[in-house]
């Protein structure tokens, strides 16, 4: 990067956003940050702690948006020389939203496409479609974090392929895995899942599940258990 620069995170008050927040911080970058359900929080400095979105994007010049892709409609401007970094779990979601901005008449800024997969390896998949791959590249590595690039299709198959399942499973059965467990009912295996769905149960709430959910991918998956359930029942002679 050839200039200093300042640093808004919008959604700073989710999981995400208060991570990147310190993030930010431990980088020693200038930042504002905003959410819209406590413009006033107390989490956050109150000399950086803003009380609406126009602050964020008069001030920042890159601007992470830890908040449904769709919610950036509340966006209606920017200027040559700003990032918006948008963070969803599904790229495609976050390609549809920087189409829609891009048609908007005051938007003039650039748009990256990221997801932070928040694992052990604090790996962030950068979508290779993104503008200005190489600042944003730099600015996720000065915040002490992974950057890999990956193509959209690539991305989303992957999330539906590992991340879905957990959720498809919480959404379908931790309601019954909960009777049977009353009940005595479950085998070692039984528990097992029981157990590693209940750890998930706090993480499911409806904005993850709702953008895990919409993932075009999804359907692939579902289609792939089908056919080997199918093929299964056949191998097995039922």
């Amino acid at each position: 990067m050839t200039k200093t620069e300042i640093i808004g995170v919008v959604g700073a008050d989710g999981n995400l956003g208060s991570k990147l927040r310190d993030a930010v911080r431990n980088a020693d970058l200038g930042a504002f940050c905003y959410d819209i359900a406590s413009p006033n929080s107390e989490n956050g400095d109150p000399e950086t702690w803003t009380s609406s979105l126009g602050q964020i994007v008069e001030k920042c010049t890159i601007i992470h948006w830890c908040a449904p892709s769709r919610t950036t409609r509340t966006l209606t401007e920017l200027q040559d020389g700003q990032v918006l970094i948008l963070h969803d779990s599904v790229m495609y979601s976050s390609e549809l939203s920087a189409a829609r901005l891009k048609a908007v008449p005051d938007f003039a800024g650039s748009i990256a496409i990221v997801h932070c997969l928040m694992n052990q390896d604090r790996t962030v998949a950068v979508n290779s479609g993104s503008d200005e791959i190489e600042r944003v590249r730099e600015h996720i590595t000065r915040l002490g974090l992974n950057p890999v690039i990956i193509e959209t299709g690539e991305h989303d198959t992957i999330m539906a392929e590992s991340q879905a399942p957990f959720a498809v499973l919480h959404e379908l059965l931790i309601e019954k895995l909960r009777g049977y467990d009353k009940r005595k009912l479950l085998t070692p295996s039984g528990q097992a899942l029981h157990v590693a769905l209940e750890d998930r149960s706090a993480s499911w709430t409806a904005e993850p599940l709702r953008s895990i959910f919409s993932n075009p991918q999804l359907a692939g998956l579902l289609r792939d258990i089908t056919e080997l359930a199918e093929k299964l029942r056949k191998t097995n002679g039922s």
